[in-house]
């Protein structure tokens, strides 16, 4: 390994992703965590950006500049993303809470080296299950409403 004025100049990192790509089913309202976890001898997150994109309906949109998230997800309040370092293991994600309909998509976690080149990716589904609201009648004003309906077509 070329080491420079103790910066990395040499290969790209051996990055080793620790998640798996996964599908969610969840219920509007709940929230969930996703986790892009890896480990790496040396990272450093300026030369090795690490980007939340969703994919939605062939439209693919960056959540993310570094730890910053862009909008419209900053100003939703429903959106985190975090980055936490032990030694070699990285752990980058992202919240949202409160999910609705519009939250479903596929979220894909990039880890990228020099020129954006794609060193390791890992892809969430999220299939959002929508509320169902509905009013029960009553056994009476059911059959009200049929007699009333049939004497209205005689």
């Amino acid at each position: 390994m070329n080491i420079k004025n103790n910066k990395h100049t040499a290969l790209p990192p051996n990055i080793r992703l620790k998640s798996r790509n996964a599908d969610y089913l969840l219920d509007e309202g709940s929230s969930v965590v996703m986790v892009c976890e890896f480990l790496a001898d040396w990272f450093n997150a300026f030369e090795q950006p690490l980007l939340w994109l969703k994919t939605q309906k062939n439209q693919m949109v960056h959540m993310n500049l570094a730890g910053t998230l862009k909008e419209p997800f900053a100003s939703s309040k429903r959106f985190e993303v975090s980055l936490s370092t032990d030694k070699r293991r990285h752990r980058f994600q992202l919240v949202i809470k409160e999910v609705s309909n519009a939250d479903s998509g596929v979220y894909t976690c990039e880890i990228r080296g020099k020129q954006m080149t794609l060193l390791a990716q890992v892809n969430y589904t999220l299939n959002i299950k929508g509320r169902i609201n509905f009013t029960a009648n009553t056994k009476k004003s059911l059959t009200s409403k049929i007699i009333h309906e049939a004497r209205k077509s005689i």
